[in-house]
């Protein structure tokens, strides 16, 4: 499927074969307007490439060094022999409000977007040194006669339509143009429904570690189910170790008497050091469990 298919296709919807109305530029152009949408709903153009870490800042803009940037999908961190776990600024807010002043030197655990341009990373390096492995979205190319669609033959009389659509609304001839829409609404669903399949099947794969090969080789996910950290409970000690560093950070749970307490509220995570905060010590009697996983 190229663009000079769906342009027969479009002449043939407009009646219009001859292109005595509708130049082919014109067509092109709708075409183009159709292919974007579709391009950047379902993210048809991904790139990947090594970016720096960044320095004394979380942020990251993206747009300012990568031409055709539109979004982030992924990263994979070297340090962590992992993807960053992808979460949003409010989360990270509620957890640690001063996340974007910290300078604590730890290594970058979970990534969010800020805008259209920037995303962030938490908990930033003071002294990066490195890269990581960024893969994102890109806008889509313009198109010419020969450009082969990233889509399914099956699809083109969807675009076809969509573009006749387009045509037919700037000429205000809008009972034609709904006629068109409502054929490529119908062809939508269906399409649509196969595509969140495939998205749904990507992302699981992507975030499996299993996939994990590609980028480091073999890695596997271990998990460690409620086990007691070591260190004395006696009311006065802060401090309990961790058989292993939970990878990522995220994923310990840890319970004080059957209650869930987070990180960065009730205690602090280093490595495998659980650090209680003064008011969550526990006491002489009291219980602690923790899950998680590492590679």
């Amino acid at each position: 499927m190229n663009r000079a298919s769906i342009r027969t296709i479009v002449s043939r919807n407009l009646g219009d074969a001859s292109n005595n109305r509708y130049s082919a530029d014109s067509i092109n152009t709708a075409i183009q307007r159709a292919y974007n949408l579709i391009s950047l709903m379902y993210s048809l153009h991904i790139r990947s490439t090594s970016f720096p870490w960044p320095s004394g800042t979380p942020y990251i803009n993206l747009r300012e060094h990568i031409p055709g940037y539109v979004a982030t999908k992924g990263i994979w961190s070297p340090k962590i022999n992992n993807w960053l776990q992808c979460t949003t600024y409010k989360d990270v807010d509620l957890r640690d409000y001063t996340w974007e002043l910290s300078t604590t030197g730890g290594v970058s655990q979970v990534w969010f977007p800020i805008d259209l341009c920037r995303i962030a990373v938490y908990p930033f390096e003071t002294n990066p040194t490195g890269t990581f492995f960024l893969v994102f979205q890109t806008e889509p190319p313009t198109l010419s006669d020969s450009t082969h669609l990233l889509l399914p033959s099956s699809m083109e009389s969807f675009l076809a339509d969509l573009a006749s659509a387009y045509l037919l609304e700037d000429a205000l001839e809008l009972p034609k143009s709904d006629h068109y829409i409502s054929r490529a609404l119908e062809a939508f669903a269906s399409i649509d429904a196969s595509m969140q399949d495939i998205l749904g099947a990507d992302y699981k794969k992507v975030q499996d570690p299993a996939c994990a090969y590609y980028f480091g080789g073999g890695v596997q996910m271990t998990d460690v189910d409620n086990i007691t950290p070591s260190g004395t409970i006696d009311g006065t000690n802060p401090t309990f170790t961790l058989p292993s560093v939970p990878n990522p950070t995220d994923s310990l749970t840890l319970f004080k008497n059957g209650q869930l307490l987070y990180q960065g509220v009730g205690y602090t995570l280093t490595g495998s050091t659980i650090t209680f905060e003064s008011a969550y010590i526990p006491q002489s009697g009291d219980s602690i469990r923790a899950w998680y996983r590492y590679v």
